[in-house]
């Protein structure tokens, strides 16, 4: 479904130049800088970027999912703690792309 929106929007570059531009906004907005609710912030910057790493996972940008992952990974270790179910899930997610990076 994710990748028929893609090409429908206008295609896989269309998607990761707005995904990237969100990200930076986001990341660079008052409420970031100024902590503003920051635990809330970092998990939606988190969930950012797990779409992120999920779109370049399909698309085959093996390397730039694995550096957005790992960076979720931080912020949901740091909110979540080790144990929880979101740090696994996103374990899961990197793990899945390490393994496409090395079967393509």
């Amino acid at each position: 479904a994710l990748l028929q929106y893609l090409r429908a929007a206008g295609g896989y570059d269309a998607a990761v130049s707005l995904f990237a531009t969100e990200l930076d906004r986001f990341e660079s907005s008052g409420a970031m800088a100024l902590g503003k609710d920051s635990r809330s912030n970092t998990a939606a910057l988190s969930q950012l970027r797990k779409l992120c790493g999920r779109l370049f996972l399909q698309i085959g940008r093996y390397d730039d999912a694995e550096k957005v992952l790992l960076l979720a990974l931080t912020s949901d270790r740091e909110i979540q703690g080790e144990a929880s179910p979101e740090v696994g899930a996103t374990f899961a997610l990197l793990a899945e792309t390490l393994r496409s990076s090395v079967s393509a």
